[in-house]
């Protein structure tokens, strides 16, 4: 078996949660070196011999890394979307109520506000919690959206 003088494997901080680096080396042979957080970070790291600075070390999670999540969400989302659509229209069909009540754009809105509001405003809510920071944009939109909802189910009662 021929084994390499010396063996590094370098890897990217936000990909190694678990990895322990004194065992990969006892099981394998491998040094294992936490390198940079962003790739384009990796020359400047090995041509710092293989030490990581402050701004390697940070993750930036800006309104682009943010937003660029969004689609993934919504192409999620969309089974959800029709399901509870269906399933609403179905409910009010057995209720003899009417159908196209208005709540279908009650509820995309409510998925967008998820999706595409409550990124956007992370950073401005004081909560390091992200579920306290979606509950709050949440009950906000709930509170903005309840005259709609309340007219809609008027407009189909009545």
């Amino acid at each position: 078996m021929l084994r390499a003088a010396e063996s590094t494997l370098i890897l990217p901080q936000p990909g190694t949660t678990g990895v322990s680096g004194p065992q990969v080396l006892k099981d394998t042979s491998w040094k294992v070196v936490f390198g940079p957080v962003r790739a384009r970070d990796s020359q400047a790291f090995l041509a710092n011999g293989m030490r990581t600075n402050q701004r390697m070390r940070k993750i930036d999670f800006g309104l682009r890394e943010r937003l660029a999540v969004a689609p993934v969400e919504l192409v999620q989302e969309w089974p959800f979307l029709r399901g509870t659509d269906a399933a609403s229209t179905l409910l009010a069909l057995s209720s003899g109520l009417p159908t196209g009540d208005g709540s279908s754009p009650l509820l995309v809105s409510a998925v967008l506000v998820g999706t595409i509001a409550v990124p956007v405003l992370l950073p401005l809510l004081p909560f390091r919690v992200f579920s306290l920071k979606g509950a709050v944009i949440g009950s906000l939109w709930g509170l903005a959206a309840s005259p709609a909802f309340n007219g809609a189910c008027s407009l189909s009662s009545g």
